[in-house]
């Protein structure tokens, strides 16, 4: 099994990836038009403008890897469907599991901080969320806080 790392060179041979949970393994790129489709049927509450620009940020946010839109289009279903959410927040939790996602699959794969928070620190992903406004910046950017708090605890009480 080879693994690579962001820059796409080899990163390490015959390594023991431990499964990942249920919420992270589901998802695919075969699966992926489904879910948009599912996401699209409940953003009907939305304008049509407004839903369209989820559905880019989804995009943008998975930043072409199928299997990260396909999951957070049912993130933001579950969202829509349970709250009625507004565009800067389906915007924002778009950006936040994704960035949580990569985040975990990198933390299995290197050691990187379990204290990052992958949204306020990763200047790319920050670079494409502020395509989609400021409100939208700010409610990632307050999701990042709280994972950041929840990962510090989980480290926290891990250790007692």
């Amino acid at each position: 099994l080879h693994e690579f790392n962001s820059m796409g060179s080899i990163f390490k041979e015959n390594l023991k990836v431990p499964d990942l949970p249920p919420w992270l393994s589901r998802f695919s790129s075969n699966t992926a038009a489904s879910y948009v489709e599912s996401l699209r049927l409940s953003l009907r509450y939305l304008t049509p403008e407004e839903s369209k620009q989820v559905l880019l940020a989804i995009h943008s946010a998975a930043d072409g890897d199928g299997r990260k839109v396909a999951g957070a289009s049912e993130f933001c279903r579950i969202l829509a469907d349970t709250m009625e959410m507004g565009v800067d927040s389906l915007v924002a939790a778009a950006f936040h599991f994704t960035s949580c996602v990569t985040d975990r699959e990198q933390g299995q794969l290197s050691e990187i901080s379990d204290v990052a928070s992958p949204v306020s620190e990763d200047s790319h992903i920050n670079e494409r969320l502020e395509e989609f406004g400021p409100e939208a910046v700010r409610i990632a950017a307050a999701a990042a806080s709280l994972k950041r708090v929840e990962r510090v605890a989980g480290r926290v009480i891990c250790f007692d």
